[in-house]
């Protein structure tokens, strides 16, 4: 149970920092930010999906994310990692999509 709140609260964060998202000239910190949401977006807890879902809307100005489909976590997941590769593909290195 504390690794669910752990990871509802590192959620609730990358909220707040988001704008590192903005920052074009980091590539490398983008990919971290979306590989670290990415991860936490696994987790197998309701409480974290909860989160999830909650949060990415804060992070993610995207319409696919509003109504019944960004109630879905898995559907959510889907348009985070469409973000995550855009931002991976700026980046030249081979170990973004390792973990």
């Amino acid at each position: 149970e504390s690794n669910d709140e752990c990871a509802c609260a590192i959620l609730n964060l990358l909220s707040k920092a988001r704008s590192c998202l903005y920052n074009s000239c980091n590539a490398e910190r983008k990919c971290q930010y979306w590989g670290l949401i990415l991860k936490l977006s696994s987790f197998p807890s309701d409480a974290v999906r909860e989160t999830f879902v909650k949060v990415i809307p804060l992070i993610i100005d995207d319409q696919r994310l509003s109504g019944v489909f960004g109630a879905n976590c898995y559907l959510t997941q889907n348009v985070l990692f469409e973000y995550f590769t855009c931002d991976a593909l700026l980046y030249s290195t081979s170990d973004l999509f390792v973990n």
